[in-house]
């Protein structure tokens, strides 16, 4: 030191509780607050200084840990309004009760290896069910059999509602397992359900093993660990009717999926004005140029409080710390 700008923080929690984060977290043995300690305005140093004026009444105190975090150099721009479009989407697919159109504007085979006329949404191979959450007939998928051959595909193909227009940036999409997987998957979206149905992008290599999908990640269908796998719009795709076009499985003679969850692209924030040049300042001749002082680092951190009646505060300190 001298160590100086203290920030001083009261009343820190240190039990069962949330923290300022709203969440909790667990030290060496219990459950206790997450707590942001947020320097206002960031605190610059290499050393930094945690001293404790106060704690919840025991005889001794300490913490847990402390993470930093460097202060944004730039202020962060405010989220965008969502705009009333921008509500959750609330697709439905099979053979909705209150279509006006016919189930074959929504699907080419579904229920084994039924004709849409004979595949109630009711069925456990509907493809009704492929918007459906998880919590929902969990055990049930769109299956439909007989249109592929030696990894081949045709007509084979399922339409998806999403209730209104939106721009879909990605579709998370969980296979059915092993041999009856898809494997190549065509993807276009239309304003009708009837069509034309364009800017369509096709997905390919689809995994469907007990495996990792491209998140990462592996998930549960209804019987079994498949790949957990994004697929990704790139353009981000626009449209009130989505299809899905099944070219390619990975060897059965039929194929389906168990769901698909859609997720509307980002908005994209524009693009500010450049500034304006400024001529560049001449540099001195007449003295060497020297080298530029190091910056600090501006740092935030948060800390994980002790159990019982422990609180931690920094203050400023006099003498060597």
């Amino acid at each position: 030191g001298s160590f100086a700008k203290a920030q001083i923080f009261a009343e820190l929690p240190s039990g069962d509780e949330p923290g300022n984060t709203g969440k909790k977290t667990q030290n060496h043995c219990c459950t206790v607050p997450d707590t942001d300690l947020i320097f206002e305005p960031a605190l610059t140093g290499r050393f930094f200084k945690f001293n404790v004026l106060e704690n919840h009444g025991a005889a001794g105190s300490g913490f847990y840990r402390v993470y930093f975090e460097r202060a944004s150099a730039v202020a962060p721009t405010p989220a965008p309004t969502p705009e009333p479009s921008a509500a959750p989407l609330q697709p439905v697919a099979g053979c909705p009760d209150d279509s006006e159109s016919s189930c074959e504007d929504w699907f080419s085979l579904g229920c084994g290896a039924l004709s849409p006329a004979d595949c109630p949404n009711t069925n456990t191979y509907s493809p009704f069910v492929t918007v459906l959450p998880r919590t929902e007939r969990s055990d049930n998928r769109w299956w439909a059999n007989g249109r592929c051959s030696g990894g081949s595909c045709s007509d084979l193909w399922m339409v998806v509602d999403l209730g209104v227009v939106a721009t879909i940036g990605q579709i998370n999409f969980i296979n059915y397992q092993g041999v009856y997987g898809v494997k190549k998957l065509e993807v276009s979206a239309s304003d009708s359900l009837t069509g034309s149905f364009a800017k369509a992008q096709v997905f390919a290599e689809l995994p469907s093993g007990d495996e990792p999908g491209n998140t990462g990640k592996k998930t549960q269908n209804h019987c079994c660990t498949v790949p957990d796998t994004d697929l990704i719009f790139e353009p981000a795709l626009t449209g009130r009717f989505f299809k899905f076009n099944v070219l390619e499985n990975h060897g059965n003679e039929g194929t389906g999926f168990y769901r698909v969850y859609f997720e509307r692209a980002s908005p994209v924030a524009p693009t500010p004005a450049p500034a304006p040049a400024v001529a560049p300042t001449p540099v001195p001749t007449s003295a060497p140029a020297s080298s530029p002082a190091p910056v600090p680092l501006v740092l935030s951190a948060y800390v994980v409080a002790d159990t019982g009646n422990h609180r931690i505060q920094q203050c400023p300190a006099s003498g060597s710390g």
